[in-house]
Order: C-alpha cells, then sequence, then structure tokens
C-alpha cells in the first residue's frame, strides 16, 4: 500500500501530474453523506499504524524531480506536505476527533500536514531562499505552517500558489501566500455557494457531500480575492456559515443575495440538517440599485440608495465623466462633504472610509 500512497494523494496543477496519474474525480454532490467502506477515515481507506511509510521524501525520484522542475516550488511543497499526511497518526486522529471524516475529499484537495521536520533537509539553498521568500519558511529556515494540517490555494488557473493551514493546538487559520480553497466549484455551484469560517468547517461540509463551499481564512478572511472570484463567476446566492459582522452587508451591497447561519458547521451536523437550515434561513435581496438623476436647476446630480442621499457636482454628462467630483452624502441629520478623485482606487477607498465614519455606516454600502 505504501507505494501507492503518493499516487492515491492528488492535488491539483501539471506539476503533481508527475506524481499522481489518475483523473482528478468530477464535482458533483451527492444525495446522501459519504459511507465509511468509500472514502471515509478508517481500516479501510487510510495508511495503517506501523506500516513502511516506504523511503524518506529525499529518497522518492517523484519528489526530487518535482523539486528540481521549473514549474515551481510551490506544488512541490504541496506534494510532500500531502505525502506526510498519508504517515502521521497524530494529523488523522486530530481530523477525525473534529468529524473530518472522508479521506477522498482530503485527496482531492490535495490536503496535507506539516511536521515542521521534514522539509528543510531536502531543500538547495537557494530553494530555501525562494521559500522563505514565499512565506514558507520563516528567516530562520523553520517551516512557518509546523503542526497544522494544510490546504493549497489555488489560483484561477489551478495552480498552487500559496498554503491555508489550521494548526492542530488550536488558534487561528494560517495563510500563506494568495489563492482560494475549492476554487473549482465557483464554476459548477453558482446559483449557491456557502462561506465557511475556514478550512476545517469547509471539510466537514464536504465530507457531508457538499461541494458548493468556499472557505474563508477566518472570521474576518473574506478577501478582495474571495469576492472577485465569486462576481467573476456570476454567483447569484452567498450562504455564510458563521458569524461575521459586517460581512453581510458588505456582499449585498455587491448585488449579491446573502443568508447567514451562525454554527452552520457543527460538529454534530448531518446533511439533512445542513440542508434544512439553509432552505429555512432568510434570504436578503439587494435592492435596485437608484440611478443617478442631473438636476439642471441645481447643476447637480442626485441620487437616493440604502438610506443615503447623494449630491455630486463637478459634471453634466454623468458622475462617473468627471475624474474629480465634489460629493455631499447626507444620512438622517448626518452630513458628509468631500473630494474624490473617481480614478483613483485610493481616493475612493478614502472617501468611502471616511464617509462611513461621519455617518455611521456600513462602508460596504458608500457608493
Amino acid at each position: 500500500m505504501a507505494k501507492n500512497l503518493l499516487k492515491d494523494f492528488r492535488i491539483s496543477g501539471d506539476v503533481i501530474d508527475q506524481v499522481a496519474d489518475s483523473p482528478r474525480p468530477a464535482l458533483q454532490e451527492t444525495t446522501s453523506p459519504p459511507q465509511s467502506n468509500s472514502g471515509t477515515i478508517g481500516p479501510e481507506s487510510r495508511p495503517q499504524d506501523g506500516e513502511d511509510p516506504g523511503p524518506p521524501a529525499g529518497a522518492n525520484p517523484a519528489l526530487e524531480a518535482l523539486f528540481s522542475s521549473s514549474s515551481g516550488l510551490l506544488p512541490a511543497v504541496a506534494a510532500f506536505y500531502a505525502r506526510e499526511l498519508t504517515t502521521s497518526s497524530e494529523a488523522q486522529t486530530w481530523l477525525e476527533g473534529r468529524s473530518v471524516l472522508h479521506w477522498e475529499s482530503l485527496k482531492r484537495l490535495g490536503a496535507g500536514w506539516c511536521s515542521g521536520g521534514g522539509l528543510k533537509a531536502i531543500l538547495s539553498q537557494s530553494q530555501r531562499e525562494t521559500l522563505t521568500a514565499l512565506g514558507v519558511l520563516d528567516d530562520a529556515g523553520g517551516e512557518r505552517l509546523a503542526g497544522c494540517v494544510v490546504v493549497p490555494t489555488l489560483d484561477e488557473g489551478g495552480r498552487a500558489t500559496g498554503f491555508l493551514g489550521q494548526s492542530v493546538s488550536g488558534g487561528k487559520d494560517l495563510v500563506v501566500g494568495r489563492g482560494l480553497v475549492n476554487r473549482a466549484a465557483l464554476g459548477v455551484w453558482r446559483e449557491e455557494i456557502v462561506l465557511t469560517e475556514g478550512v476545517l468547517d469547509a471539510l466537514r461540509l464536504l465530507g457531508l457531500g457538499f461541494e458548493r463551499v468556499l472557505p474563508c481564512y477566518g472570521p474576518d478572511g473574506f478577501t478582495e480575492e474571495h469576492l472577485k472570484a465569486i462576481k467573476g463567476a456570476g454567483v447569484k446566492k452567498l450562504v455564510i456559515g458563521f458569524d461575521a459582522p459586517g460581512l453581510k452587508a458588505r456582499l449585498v451591497a455587491e448585488g449579491l443575495a446573502v443568508a447567514v447561519i451562525d454554527g452552520l458547521t457543527k460538529d454534530s451536523a448531518t446533511r439533512e440538517q445542513v440542508e434544512a437550515s439553509i432552505k429555512a434561513a432568510p434570504v436578503v435581496v439587494p435592492e435596485t440599485k437608484s440611478q443617478w438623476t442631473f438636476h439642471k436647476t441645481t447643476g447637480r446630480w442626485e441620487m437616493e440608495n440604502a438610506g443615503l442621499s447623494y449630491k455630486a457636482m463637478g459634471s453634466k454628462e454623468r458622475p462617473s465623466a468627471s475624474l474629480r467630483l465634489s460629493v455631499r452624502i447626507e444620512k438622517a441629520a448626518k452630513r458628509f462633504i468631500d473630494h474624490v478623485d473617481l480614478y483613483s482606487a485610493r481616493s475612493r477607498s478614502g472617501f468611502r472610509e471616511s464617509a462611513a465614519a461621519v455617518l455611521s455606516a456600513e462602508g460596504a454600502l458608500i457608493e
């Protein structure tokens, strides 16, 4: 069995194809939870305690080829960590104790384990310097994700560009590099995607048969990359499965329908309970945004949206036709006035933050 562990443990990316030649399973949601004899971590599927784990990583020809490949070091590191998970009873037991029971889901995402003791020994000096610059190693050469169950994060092309790690000793998710976990789901389930607080919650849902899952990087870890990928895929509805103050308003302001279910991924939840919670959750549908109207008598553009009243001066064609506008926003008895350069991201961001503070409004609601 040991000689086939690397072939069974596949992750995304052309370089990893050198290690795993079998085709990736197609993304599909099952109608029932995975059964114990078809992928659940157990005697039938996971490596057995005491079993020969095979040759050390540095002596493995496939891994040696990966680390000398011109395709990049991160896919090679991902393959190394994936191999470590197949031989770590500590990591496997920790996952089982947190209701992450489906081995096939772990394999498909390329999940791994960073013991913190093996990677440095097989790297050249230049590779160490590269991985230090990428954040995989710290300045002393230690592995930043030591003691973490890790999942590779992928870019738009499905290439490993970083890692999301969950420490088995507790604490927040650790992020190295950029990219998203389970990114392919966005291209399949455009009607609805479930956001989880972190990778562990996502793995629980995947184990129940959910594939329409996208993990964040912690309670405040919904990033611009998440938003860009979601909007780029044309996703219509998001279910936030954790407590994330302000995130709902931000997403609604972006034109997305949103439901919030705190505690959606608790350990004891069954697939039926999760589905029922999603169906019963109230959905906030974004309002149709008002259009700017030009008033000739005042020479101003005006608009009402989300309880805010806007007045803009500086353009006679349309608000976006001028590089710099004077904008006044009113909310009840509060008023904010400032100039904004519409072609400057810094100016727009500063305007939004200042207006939100003065008006006591969510920044995501400021046009």
